[in-house]
């Protein structure tokens, strides 16, 4: 397609009436990700009314696809049901609807439409034998969010099995001598080893990831997976190094140094913690999670100025979060500051009534100020 590109555009100039010069030049633009103007190109075609079924539906889908890269759902279902009214069979349809389904977050519908895709998927070779791998792939990851917005344990549970079996899939059909499969089946060890780790089955979930790895090195979303496992193995310092490993791949991503600290906190050395949050701020300054726990490891070291600074920077990147004042209130409230302590307080609970903790520490506070009328209101409160 980049190499027809500029012959098309130049047939398609040279004769801006013909209409086959602008399906196929709007073709190679939709594949090419050039939505704005392959939306145009082809509507021209789309627009001469030719008595062409077959190709009518294919510049439905393809439309419609620029409608979905673009946003514009609703223009692309329109495009995307008049293509399928045409030829039922076409799995790339299925699997465009699947794609608007996962950006407006209806997992449900992106799942069944998937579950389409894989069942008129036809190869665009006849000689490739192996299954709609990247279909399976998102269903699986499809299947996986379903499973963690599920109120039902039950539910959640089937919903991960049902990934994992996709994953299965892929990973028993290609064939393993293949080099041109092992990208796809490092990519299908590591979706089922997340699904596993949701699971809860982290010796699994460290054998996938560990499989996935071993075919593609470089993958450090698998390392930084495996060390959350590792991390509630109770293995820390197997969990730091993956995170080391993963800060090292993805180091634009701070979530790595933050994982860190929270394995360094849980073997009880608040030194590395800190300097590990430290690093996933230096990554990112407005990561509220590294200021977080980086105040409660100041805390825990009593270094309460320390803490109230880190605090005072997670209320200011998200202000109205009532955790982050009634962690400060008691980092006030360690320090023997208990007006300010106070007032932390009552801004927790103010940005959310029902956080009882704060409605406790509050009313703690009152009393010890000698306001035990105010206090008895907040213990009423925290009571309820």
């Amino acid at each position: 397609f980049e190499l027809a590109l500029p012959d098309l555009q130049a047939a398609a100039q040279a004769s801006r009436s013909n209409a086959q010069y602008q399906f196929n030049l709007g073709k190679a633009q939709i594949t090419l990700g050039i939505a704005v103007q392959g939306e145009k190109a082809i509507s021209k075609w789309i627009d001469t009314d030719e008595d062409l079924p077959e190709q009518r539906a294919e510049a439905l889908l393809l439309r419609g696809q620029a409608y979905t890269a673009l946003g514009k759902y609703e223009q692309a279902r329109t495009d995307l049901a008049d293509s399928l009214a045409i030829d039922a069979e076409e799995h790339e349809v299925y699997f465009t609807l699947a794609s608007i389904a996962l950006q407006e977050e209806n997992y449900a519908d992106a799942a069944d439409q998937l579950a389409l895709a894989i069942e008129h998927y036809t190869p665009e070779h006849e000689e490739d034998e192996y299954p709609f791998v990247q279909a399976y792939l998102t269903r699986a990851f499809a299947l996986e969010e379903l499973g963690v917005e599920a109120d039902d344990p039950t539910t959640a549970a089937q919903f991960f099995a049902e990934g994992i079996a996709d994953c299965d899939f892929i990973i028993n059909d290609l064939d393993e001598d293949d080099a041109n499969a092992a990208g796809s089946r490092s990519a299908a060890m590591f979706r089922k080893g997340v699904l596993q780790r949701l699971q809860e089955n982290y010796s699994d979930a460290v054998r996938s990831f560990s499989q996935a790895l071993e075919i593609n090195p470089s993958l450090g979303e698998a390392y930084f997976r495996r060390g959350i496992c590792f991390f509630y193995q109770g293995e820390e310092l197997l969990a730091i190094r993956d995170f080391q490993q993963a800060a090292s791949i993805n180091f634009d991503s701070p979530r790595s140094n933050l994982w860190q600290g929270m394995a360094w906190a849980q073997r009880g050395d608040y030194d590395e913690a800190i300097r590990a949050y430290g690093e996933a701020v230096a990554v990112s300054d407005r990561y509220i999670p590294a200021f977080v726990n980086r105040g409660l490891a100041h805390l825990q070291q009593e270094d309460f100025e320390k803490a109230i600074a880190d605090f005072n920077e997670a209320i200011r990147l998200q202000p109205t979060e009532a955790t982050h004042y009634y962690r400060r209130g008691k980092a006030f409230s360690l320090r023997g500051e208990r007006e300010d302590a106070i007032q932390s307080y009552m801004n927790a609970v103010a940005y959310d009534p029902e956080l009882r903790p704060a409605l406790v520490a509050l009313a703690d506070e009152l009393d010890a100020n000698g306001q035990s009328a105010l206090s008895l209101e907040y213990r009423r409160r925290a009571a309820q």
